[in-house]
């Protein structure tokens, strides 16, 4: 009989509370999720209620180091100071920055300048995506069929991107939609296959975040297109849940069945099936770089 792979979660949020990092760690036993990577918020951003920076991430991921690891994150300002911190999180073990949520364009000189920073210090740049400069958006701005992030990939070719979000998901099909409200939504159904599968062949400095109903409806919207683009892309895709645990929160993640189910009924060849729950991730978070 097979045996179902543990699986990595690498899209976490978190908050310092005993009994909520308890409750989420036995609910990890529950679903078979081994490890988390921490995702905090930076120094500046405001969620609306209780936050998590990075030495909230650190300083949990150092009581668990069995069970989380962690991304740092900040606001860049284009400075040497941007570069002395991300300096010091990496020294601190940070395995990444993420989820990067400023709103902030691809292609702002402070953005270069964060992106030679992480290449240069080897920690991939996992961001969520905002489909226009203006509220109520947060994340890296970029316009339709993604030209910012292209640009980006293409002058950082030894930084990984880690693509999430509606409007990053968005361009998993072909599409002339330029209306922001549209891009940031989860179009269901078969499609043509768009920038994100282009960008994938041509680019091997971009990676996949397949968190959230995102990610997860970009590859369930047309199963046999989903299982073809895991199978072609089975080494970059990550699994991950984008779940802040709470006790009244629902914990029913259709795409790790679909991953079990597929591997179970052997469409999904069982080395991409680990990849995807869990190699990936070690490989990238888990092992020195």
């Amino acid at each position: 009989m097979m045996q179902f792979c543990q699986k990595i979660d690498i899209h976490t949020h978190m908050l310092d509370n005993e009994s909520l990092i308890s409750q989420r760690l036995t609910a990890n036993k529950y679903m078979g999720f081994s490890r988390c990577v921490l995702l905090p918020v930076p120094e500046n951003m405001s969620m609306g209620g209780p936050t998590f920076f990075a030495e909230d991430a650190y300083a949990l991921s150092r009581r668990y180091p069995e069970h989380f690891t962690w991304m740092c994150n900040l606001c860049p300002d284009g400075t040497d100071l941007t570069h002395e911190k991300v300096k010091r999180y990496k020294q601190m073990g940070a395995v990444g920055l993420g989820e990067f949520g400023t709103r902030i364009r691809f292609d702002d000189p402070k953005m270069d300048h964060l992106f030679a920073v992480l290449e240069q210090v080897q920690m991939p740049f996992l961001f969520h995506m905002a489909p226009a400069d203006a509220d109520p958006y947060y994340g890296i701005v970029d316009d339709p069929r993604l030209p910012g992030l292209e640009r980006a990939l293409k002058k950082f070719p030894k930084l990984i991107f880690i693509g999430h979000s509606q409007p990053f998901w968005f361009e998993m099909a072909k599409t002339d939609v330029t209306d922001p409200e549209t891009r940031n939504s989860c179009p269901f159904g078969p499609f043509v296959e768009g920038r994100v599968p282009e960008l994938m062949r041509q680019y091997p400095n971009l990676y996949c975040d397949l968190s959230a109903n995102s990610g997860q409806t970009a590859l369930l919207r047309d199963p046999a297109y989903g299982l073809a683009f895991v199978k072609e892309f089975q080494d970059r895709l990550m699994f991950g849940t984008d779940w802040m645990f709470r006790e009244d929160a629902p914990c029913h993640f259709a795409l790790s069945a679909w991953l079990d189910f597929c591997a179970a009924k052997e469409l999904l060849p069982f080395d991409a099936y680990q990849k995807v729950c869990f190699g990936n991730a070690e490989r990238l978070f888990f092992q020195p770089r």
